[in-house]
């Protein structure tokens, strides 16, 4: 027989003894093996159990935590919004300081201008008193003098009423004297010629009529005043139209409110006509 075989046949001889010796052992131990198998199983259903219990919980705990973990998310949200706003507000705060501020500089420069101007106003105030109180001197010099002047001036105009009465007198003298020398030269005819006389005050009035006398053959126009208005027989008269001299007419006959006149010297450009405005000054 060959070795290999021989060794082959031991060897199994071998393991036919050792698997005896495991079927024995295995036979002793069943029993225990199947009790710590059950053990086993029955430990493990308890884990399993105590496992899903502990998942249920961990659910659980997690639905809170989520649920917590929201509302502090919400929390955080309104806390953000609320940081906004405080942030916002502590911006416009700051606007409103700074606002302030310059309100405050600008009232400051403007309160320094107004004691600027408080300050010119009182020195202007200051001058304005100096000069009232000049010009009420200067006033009150002013009126004395004008007092003054105005005692000289009614004065003078009484020594003017005074002579112009004596002129006036003089000139009716003169003019009785010329009346009666006319008379005398021409054998006592009324008709002659007077000698004009212009007098001192301004007198003023229109021609009512012109007509031709056929004794002397000479231009004769009646006046709208007569010696109520201060006319004498004599006076002088100029006739104007649109401010241009026309004609001198001579009084010769007076009338309370009408006179008569006899012209002495015409324009070469114009005649007198009924309107024309007479003066015994131009």
């Amino acid at each position: 027989m060959h070795s290999v075989t021989k060794f082959l046949m031991a060897f199994a001889a071998v393991l036919s003894i050792l698997l005896s010796a495991m079927v024995i052992a295995y036979a002793a131990n069943t029993d225990r093996i199947l009790q710590d198998y059950g053990n086993e199983q029955a430990g493990r259903r308890t884990a399993e159990a105590a496992l899903n219990a502990g998942a249920a919980q961990w659910n659980t705990d997690r639905a809170n935590i989520m649920a917590e973990l929201n509302t502090q998310k919400g929390l955080i949200q309104s806390r953000d919004g609320q940081l906004a706003e405080l942030e916002n507000e502590r911006a416009s705060l700051r606007n409103e300081r700074a606002e302030a501020q310059r309100a405050r500089d600008s009232f400051k420069a403007r309160v320094d201008e107004f004691a600027e101007i408080i300050k010119t106003n009182q020195t202007i105030i200051d001058r304005y008193s100096q000069e009232v109180g000049e010009l009420r001197r200067n006033e009150l010099a002013f009126r004395t003098r004008e007092l003054e002047t105005e005692e000289r001036l009614t004065n003078l105009l009484s020594q003017v009423d005074v002579l112009t009465a004596n002129n006036r007198a003089l000139a009716e003298q003169m003019f009785e004297l010329q009346t009666k020398l006319a008379q005398g030269t021409s054998g006592g005819n009324a008709s002659a010629t007077l000698i004009a006389i212009t007098p001192n005050q301004q007198i003023m009035g229109r021609v009512e009529s012109v007509k031709m006398d056929s004794g002397s053959g000479k231009t004769l126009v009646q006046l709208n005043i007569g010696s109520n208005g201060g006319v004498r027989d004599g006076y002088l008269f100029r006739v104007v139209r649109g401010g241009q001299w026309v004609a001198n007419v001579v009084v010769r006959k007076t009338d309370l409110a009408f006179c008569v006149a006899e012209v002495e010297l015409t324009s070469k450009d114009s005649q007198i006509q009924v309107g024309d405005a007479v003066q015994t000054k131009l």
